[in-house]
């Protein structure tokens, strides 16, 4: 376990806050829509807004982990505005915005920085969009880091309430990764799938019957695993739809400074990090993310 006390200073001790810029994109109601990220935007004022600019600097990034048919496809879906399917929906605005989300994750990670973004990314594979998510951010700042000479080692930890399948499967098979998360037991909520890899650590758990108290007990064994694979990097996909009152699939937590425990506590460590956005859905939404920000990044 880790012991309360202060963080280490020179670790993440920034306030910034990084957002990836809104162009439109309606989303899926009533859940994964554009208040979640104005939201935020209200309680980080000063927050620095991520729009891609460059289209042709982006895309050699996201071809490293989505195949060039499926980036093809995604982007004249979006042209075409072939509309709602299920929990994805393909309108225009979408590809700037899902462009917005990849570069501000990898400004993030270049910069040790919380990027609140929108569409999520954790559910994407190689060749498929699934639960909201399109292109898989957090994987994409991770290749990222290690084309680019800046890590050999990165621990990803996933809080988000879902498991990240897209996020494990593009990983599973690379020992320079190691995957780590707590969330429902995707055999019985979504995305009903789930990998196994030797370089996976998993809680798969019944979210009605976790705690504030038990959610902490689960980040500190990931944590632990993380202290012991040395990573060079903690990349972190942060998900905030474990609130008790999150419409989606809440957990049983109710106090706000859980989450704000969870970024001191990788903050702790004394290892680089980056957070990118995942998943929550409550009007909790910005507060808790404070709470983080405040505990990891303050």
């Amino acid at each position: 376990m880790f012991a309360k006390g202060k963080a280490l200073k020179g670790i993440n001790s920034h306030i910034i806050m990084l957002l990836s810029a809104l162009e439109g994109y309606e989303g899926v109601a009533p859940v994964e829509v554009p208040a979640r990220l104005k939201s935020i935007k209200e309680l980080f004022p000063s927050a620095h807004e991520i729009k891609c600019d460059d289209e042709g600097k982006a895309l050699p990034l996201i071809k490293e982990v989505h195949s060039l048919l499926y980036v093809f496809d995604l982007k004249k879906n979006c042209e075409d505005e072939i509309g709602a399917m299920g929990d994805l929906n393909f309108q225009k605005p979408l590809w700037k915005e899902a462009l917005n989300a990849v570069c501000a994750a990898v400004e993030s990670a270049d910069k040790n920085d919380f990027a609140a973004v929108r569409p999520p990314g954790h559910h994407a594979y190689k060749d498929e969009a699934r639960g909201f998510c399109y292109l898989n951010n957090i994987v994409i700042a991770s290749r990222h880091l290690l084309m680019g000479g800046k890590a050999k080692r990165i621990f990803i930890m996933d809080f988000d309430a879902h498991y990240g399948d897209g996020t494990h499967f593009l990983v599973k098979d690379d020992s320079a990764f190691l995957y780590g998360s707590v969330h429902g037991d995707p055999r019985h909520y979504f995305p009903m799938r789930r990998w196994s890899s030797d370089n996976a650590f998993l809680f798969d758990v019944e979210p009605s019957t976790v705690n504030d108290e038990q959610f902490l007990a689960y980040i500190d064994k990931l944590l632990e695993r993380a202290r012991a694979f040395k990573p060079d990097i903690i990349a972190i996909s942060a998900g905030f739809d474990t609130w008790h009152e999150d419409p989606v699939l809440p957990f049983n937590i109710k106090d706000e400074n859980t989450y704000y425990e969870v970024g001191r506590r990788v903050k702790a460590l004394g290892i680089p990090y980056f957070a990118v956005l995942e998943g929550g859905y409550s009007k909790a939404l910005p507060r808790l993310v404070k709470a983080f920000y405040d505990g990891g990044f303050a």
